[in-house]
């Protein structure tokens, strides 16, 4: 039963993100043609799909705490880590220069190659990863605002997550840099941007939207 709702509310948390994009797309169509690239980007890869780890993890310890199924604000709570995430796909493809994501083009790389096609000023690399950061970066105001709409004791423990993954990303890429043998820094590296990223902070989140962050101590 509890897998079953978990599935069931993964589909409303696509299609809240699905429809706050549309919504968005329809707001910003009006303005100019250039206003919706950057939502565009976003809808796609909504669209394309993704495993939803992280909104699954929240659901589930949201249930787990005795959190009522019907109410829609986990479902914003669980789309705005959906977000979020999605924020940190775009921004790690500049990073790490990937290729696809999702089975398309990474942003940059689609958004290098349309500039280079149209034979726009400047270098055609610098576009693309500049097109990608600010993508990026309206994924990452999307999920506070689909946040806004979730519990309110749900906060605090999201503004953990996103300051967490954020300075888990700066030490990754110091390290690799530094090219640094320290097991011990690795596995800090792993526990603060994987393992409290993907799994404790989201069931944190979820327990705490249904009131009861006690359930899961920092």
């Amino acid at each position: 039963m509890a897998r079953r709702t978990v599935e069931e509310l993964l589909q409303r948390v696509q299609e809240r993100l699905s429809s706050f994009l549309a919504a968005e797309r329809t707001r910003y169509a009006e303005v100019n043609e250039r206003a919706v690239v950057a939502i565009d980007a976003l809808s796609d890869l909504v669209e394309a799909g993704g495993k939803l780890v992280r909104p699954a993890f929240c659901l589930a310890g949201y249930l787990a705490a005795g959190g009522d199924p019907d109410d829609p604000g986990i479902v914003a709570a669980a789309a705005a880590l959906e977000m979020l995430h999605i924020s940190a796909l775009v921004h790690d493809d500049v990073l790490d220069d990937s290729r696809t994501r999702r089975g398309k083009p990474a942003v940059h790389l689609l958004h290098a190659t349309l500039h280079r096609s149209r034979g726009w000023q400047g270098e055609s690399r610098r576009f693309g990863e500049g097109v990608a950061l600010l993508v990026g970066d309206l994924a990452l105001v999307y999920s506070d605002e689909l946040m806004s709409h979730a519990p309110a004791t749900a906060r605090p423990e999201w503004h953990h997550l996103r300051s967490e993954v954020m300075i888990g990303q700066y030490m990754d890429v110091a390290a690799a840099a530094e090219f640094s043998v320290d097991p011990g820094l690795s596995r800090l590296i792993a526990l603060i941007k994987s393992g409290r990223y993907t799994i404790h902070r989201p069931l944190v989140v979820g327990a705490s939207a249904a009131g009861r962050a006690d359930l899961a101590p920092a």
